[in-house]
């Protein structure tokens, strides 16, 4: 049987609190989970946010490798990192569009016309960068 490297496939994350974690999720606060890379879109990066095996919450880049900060989903930040193909690679830049949808939102534009505007946004760039 060949070798084969896990963590090639596989990256681990260690769960961590915060102000804005649950009181129910700080008992596993320490806990070290192995992610598969395949379950991953695009590159995991600083401020991905997401579910882990039913844990709310977003990665960040800890001394000691990757973290994940159990907390609760910032809908508008999934809502914009779905509109990237392929993820976001400079978090200001995805941060930047997240104060738009934010700024949008709070003056009274739908989610769904926020979201196209955002798209429309995201495409022209990608159109003028390739």
């Amino acid at each position: 049987m060949p070798f084969v490297n896990v963590d090639d496939e596989v990256v681990w994350v260690t769960a961590v609190t915060d102000v804005n974690t649950p009181p129910a999720l700080v008992p596993l606060a320490g806990r070290i989970v192995g992610i598969p890379k395949s379950a991953i879109a695009g590159e995991l990066t600083q401020g991905y946010p997401g579910i882990i095996y039913g844990v709310p919450g977003r990665a960040r880049q800890g001394a000691g490798g990757w973290e994940w900060v159990m907390g609760t989903v910032d809908e508008v930040v999934i809502a914009i990192d779905e509109l990237m193909p392929g993820g976001w690679h400079k978090v200001a830049a995805r941060d930047g569009v997240v104060d738009m949808a934010r700024a949008m939102l709070a003056a009274g534009i739908s989610a769904v016309d926020t979201r196209a505007v955002c798209q429309a946004i995201i495409n022209a760039v990608l159109l003028e960068k390739s």
